[in-house]
């Protein structure tokens, strides 16, 4: 997909592919972890790691089995971060060196303004829904993009954090960019030990959204500001 390559740069290993049946598990390691799901769930999983690897052949690394971690994270090798999405038969992934980006997500979701009407009062904070609400200043921003937006956040923080992640834990704030939308998002533990986190980002609304966070090495403390821009 040209549109991450644009956004995260050539040392970023970038792979798209169309979810199918003629994929086969290349190591028992993946077979067993998806021998028990229904085979469209198994079609996509092991396109998720054909992706995967292809990614990081460009990165120069060597073909490996890519297993699951308790909160269903793919497991890359010692030295790789990544992150792989699907949807609507699509499947995309992306790998970085991890001296170069401490955690990176993607993901995709249908363009379809009225999903997410009803759960907003779950998936959004206070703020989001009155930015999100007609009149506001996001109000030309489907929710789906937002929401996709913290799907994409929550692949970089879980594994950090060790659990499940509130939706409502990550705040979003939309920066003006030239191409797509941009946005800083930050993570407060609700729960546990105090973590403040800064993760970078970037939606695109096309026939389907897209969306990539990824948390800097040497990240910089977020500077407060109000959801009262966005790029067109």
């Amino acid at each position: 997909m040209h549109i991450l390559h644009n956004w995260l740069g050539e040392k970023y290993g970038v792979t798209a592919c169309t979810v199918s049946s003629r994929l086969y598990a290349e190591y028992e390691l993946e077979a067993q972890l998806v021998k028990r799901a229904i085979p469209k769930r198994q079609n996509e999983f092991l396109a998720g790691r054909f992706c995967a690897r292809a990614a990081m052949a460009q990165l120069g690394e060597a073909p490996t089995a890519i297993g699951m971690g308790p909160l269903r994270e793919p497991l890359w090798p010692t030295g790789v971060t990544g992150s792989i999405t699907h949807h609507n038969g699509f499947c995309a992934a992306v790998a970085a060196p991890a001296d170069r980006c401490s955690g990176v997500g993607i993901d995709l979701a249908p363009n379809d303004p009225t999903l997410l009407e009803k759960e907003a009062a779950i998936v959004f904070t206070g703020r989001e829904r009155d930015a999100l609400s007609p009149g506001g200043p996001l109000s030309c921003l489907p929710r789906i993009a937002w929401f996709s937006a913290k799907e994409s956040v929550i692949k970089v923080v879980s594994s950090r954090v060790g659990r499940w992640i509130d939706l409502r834990e990550i705040n979003l704030y939309p920066i003006p960019q030239t191409e797509g939308i941009g946005f800083e998002a930050r993570f407060r533990s609700n729960t546990g030990p105090s973590l403040d986190l800064l993760v970078m980002g970037k939606i695109m609304i096309d026939y389907q959204v897209v969306s990539a966070a990824w948390l800097p090495i040497h990240g910089t403390k977020l500077q407060s500001q109000q959801p009262n821009q966005v790029a067109r």
